[in-house]
């Protein structure tokens, strides 16, 4: 293809404006990661300074913790390699479950001798049916209208088949 003399010129003016244009944003960019750079910097030494302080303040307070936690608790018993540990927790607690269950089986037992004894006197007085709680319920009031709940029900149901309808 062949150009004319002033094409090959606009050509090498757009060119040279954006050599130029690049030339100023890497200026750019490189002013600003300076001025990051600046940042970061004293952030650095902010924690640098703040650190040369906190970490000899935090080994401190360690120190201490542990000490008070030492005085404050001494029943903990060292392990020692000749005493077999591992397993005493594990038995303790296999020994509370054992209790506990044999508590509540004990429990059952009782409220079920009991209920039992009450039947027995009940049907042995000539009871026909034990007293229940039920007898001093207070009694349901009829005359409310709950037509209106049948109909919500109706309408969110109609609303869930149209969403699964929609899903599918």
């Amino acid at each position: 293809m062949k150009r004319s003399l002033q094409e090959i010129a606009e050509l090498v003016v757009f060119g040279l404006i954006a050599l130029l244009v690049g030339t100023g944003l890497i200026w750019l960019l490189g002013g600003l990661f300076n001025v990051l750079g600046i940042v970061f910097f004293w952030l650095a030494g902010v924690l640098w300074y703040l650190l040369r302080f906190i970490i000899p303040i935090a080994l401190v307070l360690g120190v201490v913790f542990f000490l008070v936690r030492l005085v404050v608790n001494p029943r903990k018993k060292t392990v020692t390699a000749t005493e077999p540990q591992a397993g005493a927790p594990l038995e303790s607690a296999a020994e509370s479950v054992k209790d506990a269950a044999e508590n509540a089986a004990e429990t059952v037992k009782e409220a079920a001798d009991t209920a039992g004894e009450k039947v027995a006197n009940a049907v042995s007085d000539g009871d026909a049916e034990p007293e229940t709680r039920a007898d001093d319920a207070e009694p349901v009031d009829t005359s409310v209208d709950t037509s209106g709940y049948k109909e919500m029900d109706d309408e969110a149901e109609a609303l869930e088949d149209e969403a699964d309808d929609k899903k599918s």
